[in-house]
């Protein structure tokens, strides 16, 4: 009784009992079948229903919102559709600025945090030769060449997005160092 619902490497679930009031809950686990927390638990007949048992848990395409149905709570006590956010807060957490050497490959990675995962933009100008490139798992890859003349400081809004708000942003400066001269 009760369906699970897949998304990436996390299935979601609801039960009957359980939960804080013993009127359901829903709950996540992952596929490797480590427990994870329990995301609502069902209580009164008047908050998002009790007993979840009718239907299937469906997951929104953008991955941030869980629906279901429960046989009780809503008007008159006969039943209810609920959803459960099922998001985690995005973060970034590489730092907030690297630098390049003129004439020198140079890579940086920017990391994420949060559910799911999110796509990494980046908006600037950056120097000839360097590229940023979104990984498409909730990294980012900065990489490249500075091309001869490139030298100085790129400052670049970095934005990590998953369609659930909020959005994460973080400020990060690429520093060129200029070739170095040799003298003779």
């Amino acid at each position: 009784l009760g369906s699970l619902a897949l998304s990436g490497a996390t299935l979601y679930g609801m039960t009957n009992g359980g939960g804080a009031q013993y009127r359901g809950a829903v709950f996540k686990m992952d596929t490797g079948g480590a427990a994870l927390p329990v995301l609502h638990s069902f209580g009164s007949v008047t908050d998002a229903g009790q007993y979840p048992t009718y239907g299937h848990l469906s997951i929104s395409s953008s991955g941030c919102d869980l629906y279901g149905m429960t046989p009780r709570g809503g008007a008159n006590d006969t039943g209810a559709i609920f959803s459960v956010n099922v998001a985690t807060p995005l973060a970034l957490t590489s730092s907030s600025g690297t630098s390049f050497s003129v004439g020198k490959p140079g890579s940086f990675t920017v990391t994420t945090t949060g559910a799911p995962a999110p796509a990494v933009e980046a908006t600037g100008k950056l120097p000839k030769g360097v590229t940023f490139v979104d990984n498409r798992n909730g990294t980012a890859t900065l990489a490249g060449t500075p091309a001869a003349g490139t030298g100085g400081t790129y400052p670049l809004a970095i934005k990590a997005s998953n369609g659930c708000s909020p959005e994460a942003e973080q400020g990060f400066t690429l520093s060129v160092t200029p070739a170095e001269r040799t003298t003779l």
